[in-house]
């Protein structure tokens, strides 16, 4: 049935018939929305396949309990849906009895799954450990599995829980036994254990042995199909002869006695030595395990002994690589320690000679502007006595002036008398040396400024490439030191000029 969409010219939205919600989802698509239902006829045909599939596997379905509920009630359908996980993806009416068959053979289990449906899980096992006092009492009838195994191997140890998640499987059909054949070594030889695990089938007083894996699977095929492949053997039974073979063996030994009697007369008796049985081949087998054993832990505490020596070995080295770094962290501090302290006191070294140079410069300065001081201030005195002397004798001068008209009214004062032209601007002249003296001196001066340069960038050039990069408080005091005392020597020879040039004006003045 597919439902029908009206849309109208006013409402753009078209308007759904049926209220379902799926259709909300495809408005203005008129689209089948329900889906096509499987033929009956095709489910029918295969019902009594399905129910017969879901009995076989029910044993091994996740879910085994709610399977048996559901087929007890007879709802099928939904016991299909639980055991669909063991049967694989079944798609309803496609598949066909062969490949049914196929998935049956796959599992291989029928036995156990109709153990399962009849039965109700039980933990409860029970194995009979058997040993040569008790075996042929309990192993004449029914169907027997029995494992011979050893507690020291560990193959046995790993076959244990699946051997009896077996014995769970088929209890109440199969009959389970263990032999430990270390602790009844007879059996080993009388049923011919070569390797452990060993496993048996005991069936109509025959036996099977299992060479397969070690899996439930493959043990369930064997006793289902497997067994009828491998070749059996007569069960070892270890009962006397008839008793009428033993008679007739006896008196054929009495009569064979006394005809030798007869033939050679009485025979001393023979001396009786008791018998000693070789070793049987299963105590040499069981021997040679725990010797080959013993070799693999004695190899085990070798490795583990070697391997022990290697870290102990690795420990001391490591520990002498410390020892070395420490030894050479500790000599570095100390070379860099001496490095320090004779960088100290080749800084102080420097330090004190930078301040004998200062003294000794400054010394130079005051000695070199006293000198010219006394220089200059001989010079002053010779050109004072020299002006002294020219004025006690100045030169005589004869100038002829013409005679002027005498005023009347200035007859009466006394006329001036006027030193000559000459003789003032000599007496107002100030002190001027000679231009040789004058270039001697700005040499001189040149020299001096061009020397304490030079000076001074040679200690400054000392000072970098001696001074270490760290801030040397030395050093700075010492530049601090030539500072002031540059300063003073320059401040000295101010003062020097300032006197001499008021000493000039006082010249001046008295002059």
């Amino acid at each position: 049935m597919s439902t029908t969409v009206k849309q109208n010219s006013t409402n753009p939205r078209p308007t759904v018939r049926r209220s379902n919600i799926a259709v909300g989802f495809n408005r203005g698509h008129p689209v089948d929305i329900r889906k096509p239902v499987a033929k009956k006829t095709s489910v029918s045909k295969r019902l009594p396949v399905i129910r017969d599939l879901i009995r076989e596997v029910a044993g091994f379905a996740p879910y085994e309990k709610r399977i048996q509920e559901l087929l007890k009630s007879g709802l099928d359908k939904r016991a299909l849906k639980v055991a669909k996980k063991k049967l694989g993806s079944f798609q309803g009416g496609k598949k066909k009895r062969e490949e049914m068959a196929a998935v049956n053979r796959k599992f291989n289990c029928l036995m156990i799954n109709r153990i399962a449906l009849s039965h109700e899980a039980d933990t409860s096992v029970s194995i009979l450990y058997l040993d040569s006092s008790n075996i042929d009492s309990f192993v004449t009838k029914g169907i027997w599995m029995v494992c011979f195994y050893a507690p020291w191997c560990k193959h046995s140890k790993a076959f244990e829980p699946v051997y009896h998640e077996l014995a769970l499987l088929l209890k109440g059909h199969v009959n389970f036994a263990k032999i430990d054949c270390i602790a009844d070594p007879a059996l080993l030889h009388r049923f011919k254990i070569v390797a452990y695990p060993t496993i048996k089938l005991l069936f109509d007083g025959q036996l099977y042995e299992y060479s397969g894996d070690r899996s439930i699977p493959s043990l369930l095929t064997f006793l289902q199909t497997g067994y009828k492949e491998a070749t059996p053997t007569q069960y070892p039974h270890l009962s006397p002869p008839p008793i009428e073979e033993g008679a007739q063996f006896v008196e054929r030994g009495a009569a064979a006695q006394s005809q030798h009697q007869q033939q050679e007369g009485p025979s001393t008796p023979l001396p009786v030595h008791p018998y000693n049985p070789p070793m049987p081949a299963y105590q040499q087998y069981g021997q040679d395990e725990q010797a080959i054993e013993q070799m693999t832990l004695q190899k085990k505490l070798l490795e583990q002994q070697k391997e022990q020596q290697k870290l102990q070995e690795q420990e001391k080295m490591r520990q002498q690589y410390q020892e070395q770094f420490q030894q050479q962290q500790a000599q570095q501090a100390q070379q860099a320690q001496a490095n320090q302290q004779a960088q100290q006191a080749q800084a102080n070294q420097q330090a004190q000679q930078r301040a004998q140079q200062a003294q000794q410069a400054q010394q130079q300065s005051n000695l070199q502007a006293q000198q010219q001081a006394q220089q200059q201030y001989q010079q002053r005195q010779q050109q004072a006595q020299a002006q002294q002397h020219g004025q006690q004798q100045p030169p005589q001068h004869h100038h002829h002036y013409p005679a002027q008209p005498v005023n009347p009214q200035h007859q009466h004062r006394q006329p001036q008398q006027h030193p000559p032209q000459h003789a003032q601007q000599q007496a107002r002249k100030p002190y001027q040396p000679s231009e040789q003296a004058q270039q001697a001196q700005q040499q001189q001066s040149q020299q001096q400024q061009s020397q304490q340069q030079q000076q001074s960038q040679q200690q400054q050039s000392q000072q970098i490439s001696n001074e270490p990069k760290k801030i040397d408080i030395a050093g700075w005091m010492d530049s601090k030191i030539m500072y002031v005392a540059l300063g003073g020597a320059a401040t000295a020879s101010i003062l020097m000029i300032r006197k001499r040039i008021r000493q000039r004006t006082k010249f001046m003045k008295i002059a």
